[in-house]
C-alpha cells in the first residue's frame, strides 16, 4: 500500500509542478533565456505545496529501503529523491 501511496505522490507532484511551472512561467521568457526570474516566483509556490500534509504516514522507510527505491525509479527527479528521503526516513 505505502507503493501505491508513494505513486500517486509522484504523480500528484508531477502535475502540481507542471501547472506552477505554467502558471508563474514569465509572459516574456523564450526557452533558452535564464529562469531566474521564473524560479523566484516558481520556488516559494512551490514550497508553500510541498509543505502540505499528504496521506503518507511518514518516517517508514530505513535508509537502505529509500536507497532501493530511487535506485529502482531512475526516473525520479533530484527532488523528488529529496523528499523520499527527508519525509521517509525513520
Amino acid at each position: 500500500m505505502l507503493r501505491i501511496k508513494l505513486k500517486e505522490v509522484v504523480e500528484q507532484f508531477e502535475k502540481v509542478r507542471t501547472e506552477i511551472a505554467e502558471q508563474t512561467k514569465p509572459d516574456s521568457w523564450k526557452e533558452g533565456e535564464s529562469t531566474e526570474e521564473w524560479d523566484k516566483a516558481f520556488v516559494p509556490v512551490m514550497d508553500k505545496w510541498l509543505r502540505e500534509k499528504t496521506e503518507i504516514n511518514s518516517h517508514v522507510l530505513e535508509m537502505d529501503d529509500c536507497i532501493a527505491l530511487v535506485n529502482a525509479n531512475t526516473e525520479m527527479a533530484g527532488r523528488q529523491i529529496d523528499i523520499i528521503v527527508e519525509y521517509l526516513k525513520k
